[in-house]
């Protein structure tokens, strides 16, 4: 009974199945034919053998099955029925499930069919659009592309990669490694090579390489390879290698231009010594070029710091100017105009360099100071030389000034030489006028009375003319004999003598002169003879001179006192020589008109005479300078001084051992 009503209700379900099956189908159009059909075959036979099964388990109703055979209706229930009834429903089910998911499945699988479709025709325009960009890029670049296969070897170029060297494509293919290394020029085929095995052992991220290839016409041209492995072989070798080809050669001639233009320039700075420097305010660095550093006092690059600071750069600068290199630079940032000033550096090579700088401030769109720049140039020597000019100028206009004052002065005297010589010409020739006029008229006179005159007449008149005549025969000797002193031909025979006796000598002959104005004449004698070297004769003609002028300009009644004193003179011609030697000095003081101060050295001139006793006394000048000559001839000096008592002291000094030699 149990199994009665268990495959009832099994036949009741698949009868009920059946029924919604054939009604779900025939509300869809869509429903498979085919599909429905094999399950209705299939539901037929699973009906089938249900019966067969509900009969064969009720002995009442196997009269409904014409076949009461069990064998064979097992068979058929077994076998056709459920077997191939299942079956049948299996395949109908395959073929119709998916129409009576509904149109909703339906339509989502044609809304993804037609996305996917979409989206791939997205990618395919996408990639279109890189392609077209990318050849634009390549064409726009004028760069070329390369994909080589590492462990085959093959290459694999573009035709702007052959164009760059001057080939077509066509012209240089087949392209291989062989036709690749002949292109290269020998020296950068290693650098290639180095730099494709870094890249390769993963020390370089890329291949980037600069090299010559050889171009069609014969020229090197520089290129640029840039790539990157894109496939590796399992065990981790390069397979696959892709990049780009471009031209450099412009921008390699360019930075050769550059990089002379640079070495031009380090060369001009080191030349003139002057630097180069910017200062970034932002980052506070400084940036100095190569003279720069040399400058600062830094002797090889060696030394040169990593980093510069605005306080590494004060560090160099010379304490003293430190703080005014500080304001000078806080003034040019504030006023934002070109300013220069000038600071010490350390002491360089023992002693400090003077540096002149010029500046300008760069500014941003907010018109704020971002970057001082300017240049630096060594002028310790142009400053050095400005200082010897100026010092060699002052000494020019002092030279100029003295120069001046001496031509002044030469003029002066050169006037007043003119001026003596014009006296000297009109004293000479009332000199010798006079006694030749004497000459002249006593004579005619004598030749006019000698019948009538007595004989002392004529005697008195002889006596004229030859007193005359002495005179001018004076006049003319004191020429001669200046004339002969000038040219250093005069002969001096030296003898030793006592300078006292000499001197006491003369003044015993000279007696006569002294009791005719009443004159006193005192010699202060020594204790001890004074014996010197000279020319006897010469020396006797100084005396003379100065005896007689002192007697000549003394009034009557005073005195004139001879001195005599040892003293030194220097051994060579010059008073600052160092040596001295032993020497008398004579000294005649006289009580007369005496000399102006401003005279005393221009006395023993020429054709000189003091303006105190040129108009009192007549002379013709030369008898002192007569005296200067003959003195400086013996090594010595002779010189004028006034008497604080009145009148003047005429001195000279002679060394007591000489020899002197004439020319």
């Amino acid at each position: 009974m149990y199994d009665l009503i268990l495959e009832s209700t099994r036949a009741v379900i698949l009868v009920f199945l059946f029924i919604y099956l054939v009604k779900e189908g025939k509300k869809r159009k869509e429903l498979s034919k085919q599909g429905w059909r094999l399950i209705i075959a299939g539901f037929g036979l699973l009906c089938f053998a249900t019966v067969i099964d509900i009969t064969d388990n009720f002995e009442s109703l196997n009269w409904l099955i014409f076949i009461g055979d069990t064998p064979i209706q097992a068979f058929l229930e077994k076998m056709v029925g459920f077997l191939f009834g299942f079956l049948l429903l299996s395949i109908g089910l395959i073929k119709w499930i998916p129409t009576i998911t509904g149109v909703e499945y339906t339509k989502q699988l044609n809304e993804e069919l037609k996305k996917e479709i979409t989206e791939r025709k997205q990618v395919e325009e996408i990639l279109k659009t890189e392609r077209r960009r990318l050849a634009d890029v390549l064409e726009g670049t004028n760069v070329g592309s390369w994909e080589w296969n590492i462990q085959t070897g093959e290459n694999i170029i573009d035709e702007r990669w052959a164009k760059i060297i001057g080939y077509t494509l066509e012209e240089i293919s087949p392209f291989s490694t062989e036709t690749l290394m002949k292109l290269f020029h020998p020296d950068d085929l290693k650098v290639s090579n180095e730099l494709l095995e870094k890249h390769f052992n993963s020390e370089l991220k890329y291949y980037d390489c600069e090299s010559r290839m050889k171009h069609k016409n014969g020229n090197w041209i520089w290129v640029q390879d840039r790539g990157k492995v894109a496939t590796w072989t399992e065990d981790g070798k390069p397979l696959l290698i892709s990049g780009t080809h471009q031209d450099i050669t412009e921008r390699k001639l360019k930075e050769q231009s550059l990089k002379e233009s640079k070495k031009a320039l380090v060369r001009a700075q080191k030349i003139s010594k002057t630097g180069n420097w910017k200062w970034d305010l932002m980052s506070e660095s400084i940036d100095w070029s190569e003279e720069m550093y040399r400058l600062m006092g830094y002797k090889s690059k060696m030394d040169f710091p990593d980093y510069l600071t605005l306080d590494l750069f004060l560090s160099r600068i010379h304490p003293d100017d430190r703080e005014k290199t500080i304001n000078e630079l806080k003034t040019g940032i504030e006023m934002k105009f070109p300013f220069k000033f000038e600071f010490r550096t350390l002491p360089v090579d023992d002693f400090p360099r003077l540096i002149e700088v010029y500046c300008d401030v760069e500014v941003d769109m907010n018109e704020d100071s971002v970057s001082v720049l300017g240049t630096a140039c060594d002028i310790t020597d142009e400053r050095m030389a400005q200082d010897i000019l100026k010092d060699h100028q002052h000494l020019l206009e002092i030279e100029i000034e003295e120069r001046t004052k001496d031509y002044k002065r030469a003029k002066e005297e050169a006037e007043q030489a003119n001026k003596l010589k014009s006296e000297f010409l009109a004293n000479m020739s009332h000199e010798l006028r006079t006694p030749m006029h004497g000459i002249l008229s006593f004579s005619k006179f004598g030749i006019d009375k000698i019948e009538k005159a007595s004989k002392e007449k004529n005697l008195k008149y002889f006596k004229k003319i030859r007193t005359a005549g002495d005179r001018l025969m004076s006049l003319l000797n004191n020429l001669l004999d200046l004339s002969k002193l000038e040219a250093g031909k005069e002969v001096y025979k030296m003898e030793l003598v006592d300078i006292e006796k000499l001197t006491t000598n003369i003044v015993s002959e000279m007696e006569t002169i002294w009791n005719d104005k009443n004159l006193i004449i005192e010699i202060e004698n020594s204790k001890k003879p004074i014996k010197i070297t000279c020319d006897i004769t010469k020396t006797e003609q100084v005396i003379r001179n100065l005896l007689s002028n002192a007697t000549t300009f003394t009034p009557e009644n005073k005195q004139i006192t001879i001195s005599f004193s040892s003293g030194e003179l220097p051994i060579g011609q010059r008073l600052n020589d160092k040596e001295k030697t032993s020497a008398i000095t004579v000294s005649i003081k006289d009580e007369g008109v005496g000399i102006p101060d401003e005279e005393l050295d221009s006395i023993f001139d020429k054709f000189i005479q003091s303006s105190k006793t040129k108009t009192g006394a007549g002379g013709t000048g030369l008898g002192l300078a007569i005296c200067k000559e003959i003195i400086e001839a013996h090594n010595g000096k002779i010189w004028a001084e006034n008497n604080p008592e009145g009148g003047s002291i005429f001195s000279f000094m002679l060394p007591c051992k000489q020899e002197v030699k004439a020319d």
